[in-house]
């Protein structure tokens, strides 16, 4: 058991990636078949909850009674630290619309609409059926917490982000999805980004799976509400893969302002490493903590 542990990281990816792909898969197969889309849209919204299932499945193989105990207490908000939530939703916040002006500053010519309604809705709904719910207990429940506790946090919310974003992979080649026609690097640079505010979140009150919940739906309400209330998605898409470099080159210096801050407030004293300075800990070798990280 101690040795298959030491892989749980690795299983824990393949298995998710697997499932979740195998149905995506399924879908659009059977889609293309009989053209019956609403099969194919039920398909792929029982995709969505593979990450949290899988998370439990592994946590309740790996760490029996024990573990399945402790991962559905960090449910409970009462014990943690609320005010990092709040915090975090503002960054959220702060950060997504921030991405809208910045669009429009570079040449997009129409402008988004703020309704608070239209975002509360898709803030309930992801938090309760979206991916909220279905892919927390697995993204933060179990992988950013297995990750935490071999690597620093900014690798950590960073390495997550990337699992994260890649697991999103088919839904940009099947048209009709959320994803089809937004460019892959900047959604993954984007799924970084969150990550690592959601990782802050999540170190700052003890691991608590509900706060990630409710940061994963600001963050998914925002960003579909706003984009939504262009007259076409697929247009802003388009603005989006004209200007890509661009736009990829300002969140890796996102990226690496949230890892040296990240760094700097949780790594303050000597690590297991003997790394002593916030510098020598961002520029570790990348390739070195994968592979630390999945062994």
């Amino acid at each position: 058991m101690e040795n298959k542990k030491s892989h749980e990281i690795l299983i824990y990816i393949f298995l998710t990636y697997l499932v979740t792909w195998t149905l995506c898969g399924l879908g659009y197969f059977l889609y293309t078949v009989d053209n019956n889309y609403n099969l194919f849209g039920i398909i792929v919204s029982i995709s969505g909850f593979v990450p949290s299932i899988m998370g439990i499945i592994l946590t309740a193989y790996f760490y029996k009674d024990v573990g399945i105990t402790d991962l559905f207490k960090r449910i409970n908000i009462y014990k943690s630290h609320g005010i990092y939530c709040i915090i975090g939703m503002i960054i959220v916040a702060v950060y997504v619309v921030s991405t809208f002006f910045l669009t429009q500053s570079m040449g997009f010519n129409e402008t988004f609409k703020v309704n608070f309604f239209n975002i509360l809705s898709w803030f309930i709904m992801v938090f309760t059926i979206g991916g909220g719910i279905g892919e927390e207990f697995g993204w933060r429940g179990f992988l950013l917490d297995k990750v935490l506790k071999r690597q620093n946090i900014a690798f950590s919310g960073i390495f997550v982000g990337i699992v994260w974003s890649l697991w999103h992979l088919p839904l940009f080649f099947i048209p009709g999805s959320s994803q089809y026609g937004c460019p892959i690097a900047i959604h993954i640079m984007n799924a970084i980004i969150i990550s690592m505010i959601i990782t802050f979140v999540f170190k700052k009150t003890k691991g608590c799976i509900t706060f990630s919940i409710m940061l994963h739906a600001t963050s998914n309400a925002l960003f579909t509400s706003l984009a939504s209330s262009y007259s076409s998605t697929s247009k802003y898409y388009q603005f989006l893969n004209e200007n890509q470099i661009k736009l990829v080159i300002i969140m890796i210096a996102i990226i690496v302002f949230i890892g040296v801050v990240e760094t700097l407030l949780f790594n303050r004293h000597k690590d297991k490493l003997n790394i002593h300075t916030a510098s020598e800990k961002i520029t570790r070798s990348f390739f070195y903590n994968i592979y630390y990280n999945i062994h």
